[in-house]
């Protein structure tokens, strides 16, 4: 929102909604702000989301066009916000499932861990990332009117892959090589 403010600041200027037209405008853009969340966690794993036909908004590529005169549709990615830099974007997963990863080690008994242990954990844990991220987008997603705007949202099927096969990345990442090292316990008495 604070990249995109000017942007904002234009389209209300533009509507001029008065003070009853900026409430309803205050609480229409209210009920939005749990759709770019969730179309933002689409954008950071790599495929994106588009807001109509015809638009993409991921890190490779912003094709974007003509949007709804809603200010806070300012915040949506910009073209300049692609290239080499923002490749890296679905890194924050890849951490989010190293994160998860250590969570769910923490709570193994390495001694009695065997691969296959190892296997249904980080599995479990990649399946449910991908399929939570399935149904947010796909509660997040739909039609906001006809014609142009009939496509709205992820693809949650898409965002549900990159999720798990990032989350799973990260998680290996950190449960594998705990796993194999040798642990020596000492009992206290």
């Amino acid at each position: 929102m604070v990249a995109g403010r000017g942007s904002a600041d234009d389209v209300l200027t533009a509507l001029a909604p008065g003070w009853l037209g900026g409430i309803v405008l205050a609480v229409s853009q209210l009920a939005l702000v749990p759709n770019l969340v969730v179309w933002a966690s689409a954008w950071i794993a790599g495929p994106g989301f588009a807001v109509g036909q015809g638009t993409t908004f991921s890190p490779r590529a912003v094709v974007d066009g003509p949007l709804p005169a809603l200010p806070v549709l300012a915040a949506l990615p910009r073209p300049d916000w692609t290239g080499a830099n923002v490749l890296w974007a679905p890194a924050v997963v890849v951490l989010c499932g190293a994160l998860g990863g250590w969570f769910v080690w923490r709570r193994l008994e390495p001694s009695l861990v065997r691969w296959t242990d190892v296997a249904w954990s980080l599995g479990g844990l990649a399946f449910t990332a991908g399929a939570g991220a399935a149904v947010l987008q796909w509660w997040a997603g739909g039609a906001a009117g006809a014609g142009r705007l009939s496509l709205v949202g992820a693809n949650p099927l898409a965002v549900a892959g990159f999720v798990t096969l990032e989350v799973l990345l990260g998680a290996a990442i950190v449960v594998v090589p705990a796993h194999s090292r040798p642990w020596r316990y000492v009992t206290s008495r």
